[in-house]
């Protein structure tokens, strides 16, 4: 008996937070305040980003239209949908290819080398150079 009421408090305890969670946030949203000047100096902030559509699910989309994000080791791409989101992530590590016993030289697919006026250099010290030349003030050089 005590086990079947557990069990009808846990059910009605869940379903009044699915309840609480599926309502929209508007319903207990309070009376709109009033901006202050810098509040509204946000809001008006030239950098901000507005869409009103989402960007197509094309390679031109993919290409002119979604919004990039990364640090250049994992990226993905936002598309912008509002009842379904589209995000497209890319990662060196994501794809079906790898090391296997016919690619043993497999590095993860990094550049080792590179020609440097036409003298094959370690990427390691090509990129020293360019983050020295940045130091140095010198960004035409890094660039």
């Amino acid at each position: 008996m005590k086990k079947k009421k557990l069990w009808k408090a846990m059910s009605v305890a869940l379903s009044a937070a699915m309840l609480a969670t599926s309502v929209p946030t508007g319903v207990f949203a309070a009376a709109p305040e009033v901006q202050t000047s810098q509040e509204k100096a946000a809001d008006e902030n030239e950098l901000k980003l507005w869409y009103d559509e989402k960007a197509p699910d094309s390679y031109d989309g993919w290409e002119k239209w979604s919004l990039p994000l990364g640090n250049s080791g994992i990226g993905a791409s936002v598309f912008g949908g509002i009842t379904q989101e589209r995000i497209q992530l890319n990662e060196k590590s994501l794809w079906s290819g790898g090391p296997s016993s016919s690619r043993t030289n497999y590095n993860g697919g990094n550049i080792e080398t590179t020609a440097v006026n036409g003298i094959q250099t370690k990427m390691s010290e090509v990129v020293k150079q360019i983050q020295q030349a940045f130091a140095a003030g010198d960004t035409e050089t890094a660039v």
